[in-house]
This record gives structure tokens, C-alpha cells and sequence, in this order.
């Protein structure tokens, strides 16, 4: 069980949590009615980085975000554990409930994201990518 508090914020109410999952602790906020919409962070930023764009989103759509391990609010992953950030995402649709969404990713959140919809096609409603990082693709 998550341990959430809410606030509101217009007509939406903002839900922050907790979940465990093998090698750590994911800090996930949600906001907003309707389809979802997961926004996945860069490297060395975390749910904060969407502010903006959760504030245009939340009267439209239910808006999820996750510092991912190591970032933000989230534990450091447990040293010797292997871990998946796509498996991390999926743990998270699963824990709320949503079966599928629009998954935005900027730069390593667009390489999770990306991973997703190779990995688990049927959770990726749409796949917004935003300067993101591709595995075996050189970086230029």
C-alpha cells in the first residue's frame, strides 16, 4: 500500500506515493482526470522538470510521474540487484491501475519510453520522444 497525501490544485487533485519494488523505493506523483499520460525525466532531473507541463495537462488527462532510481525522491537501487526503469514504469501503470498511455520521455526518460513500446507495445497508447537517447544509436 502506498503511503499518499493529496492537495488540491484547481479541479484537480494532486496524489503522491510510495512503491516498492525489488531494489527500491519509487517516489510517483498523479494529477488530473483522464487518459493517462506518463512524463518520464531526464538524467540528473526528476518529476519537477514537468511542472509546467503538468499544470496544462491535468484538466485534460491523468498525468503520472516518477523520479526514477536514483533521482529525486527514489531510493538509490540497492547495489547487486538488477533492475529494468521500463519494468519500473510498467510496476508503476500496474499499481494504478492504467492499463495504457501516452508515454513522454526526455532524453533517458525517451530511452525508457522507448524500451516500452518495443517491450510492451499494448501499455503504449502513443510515444511522444523529446531528444531521447537510443540504445546502439551512435550520439551526435
Amino acid at each position: 500500500m502506498p503511503d499518499a497525501t493529496a492537495e488540491r490544485h484547481s479541479a484537480a487533485v494532486m496524489t503522491s506515493g510510495r512503491l516498492s519494488v525489488t531494489g527500491a523505493d519509487l517516489y510517483y506523483e498523479t494529477e488530473g482526470t483522464g487518459p493517462a499520460v506518463v512524463l518520464l525525466h531526464g538524467f540528473a532531473l526528476d518529476t519537477r522538470m514537468w511542472d509546467s507541463q503538468v499544470a496544462a495537462l491535468r484538466d485534460v488527462a491523468t498525468v503520472v510521474r516518477l523520479d526514477m532510481r536514483g533521482f529525486g525522491r527514489s531510493s538509490v537501487p540497492d547495489i547487486g540487484v538488477p533492475y529494468s526503469r521500463t519494468d519500473d514504469v510498467v510496476s508503476l501503470l500496474d499499481h494504478l491501475g492504467i492499463v495504457s498511455a501516452t508515454i513522454v520521455g526526455l532524453s533517458m526518460g525517451g530511452e525508457v519510453a522507448t524500451q516500452m513500446a518495443l517491450k510492451v507495445p499494448e501499455r503504449v497508447r502513443d510515444l511522444v520522444l523529446l531528444d531521447a537517447l537510443l540504445n546502439h544509436v551512435p550520439w551526435d
